[in-house]
């Protein structure tokens, strides 16, 4: 799972407010709880986002809704949500987020559905279908200390070792998943625009050296957790 960020440039902004290159957040598993990471830390007012693959067979739903309250984001981004999770989640958390918008595609894939929670209206958001397979993303614009900032949730094709029965069609397999990776990741980099603000966020199926990863960082957008943990893989 993770999340990139991207921040105007430092010399657009006052010597007080200037910011360090760029933000990603890294998880390699998913993870026992929603992962957190600042948007915009210098400004007075900070915004959270919370990112959470919570995996379509959860049947512990009860305890992502006590998670999510503890982690108290702003903007919350579920993956793998099911209508019935989505139902009890949006119930539960009703006070603490009134605003929420579920998404699926055509109901093929029991993993492609998303949850969106937010404390505060959305100037605007909306489903975007795969570019290439599975299961697309979420476009959002939020306000963050009066600044808009795009949010983009990803969910990046899982490999699949499907009839897969030899060492040279293992590799052929896990090939054929980075060509798919990184169709989505720039169909999600064209939905933005990386002048302003931006997190793309999600479960990305990749290790931190993958193409999906690689090319957002090649686009100029930074990790947020190895921002915060030096030590991240």
């Amino acid at each position: 799972m993770f999340g990139f960020r991207r921040m105007p440039d430092s010399d657009a902004l006052p010597s007080e407010l200037q910011v360090p290159q760029p933000a990603t957040m890294l998880a390699t598993t998913e993870p026992e709880h929603p992962a957190t990471f600042p948007v915009i830390d210098p400004l007075p007012k900070t915004g959270r986002l919370a990112s959470w693959n919570i995996n379509f067979g959860n049947q512990r739903v009860e305890q992502v809704a006590a998670e999510l309250e503890k982690a108290d984001a702003d903007v919350v981004c579920l993956q793998e949500t099911t209508r019935q999770s989505e139902d009890y989640l949006v119930s539960a958390l009703k006070d603490r987020y009134p605003h929420h918008e579920a998404f699926g595609h055509q109901g093929l894939y029991y993993a492609e559905r998303f949850l969106v929670l937010s404390k505060e209206p959305w100037q605007s958001i909306r489903y975007v279908p795969p570019s290439r397979r599975f299961f697309g993303c979420v476009l959002m614009e939020a306000i963050f200390c009066g600044t808009p900032v795009q949010i983009v949730s990803v969910h990046l094709a899982p490999f699949t070792g499907n009839g897969v029965d030899s060492l040279a069609g293992l590799y052929a397999a896990m090939g054929q998943t980075e060509v798919d990776h990184q169709h989505e990741i720039q169909a999600a980099l064209e939905l933005v625009s990386l002048k302003a603000p931006v997190v793309i966020l999600g479960d990305f199926n990749s290790l931190a050296g993958m193409i999906a990863p690689r090319t957002l960082k090649e686009a100029g957008l930074a990790d947020a957790f190895e921002t915060l943990e030096p030590s991240a893989d």
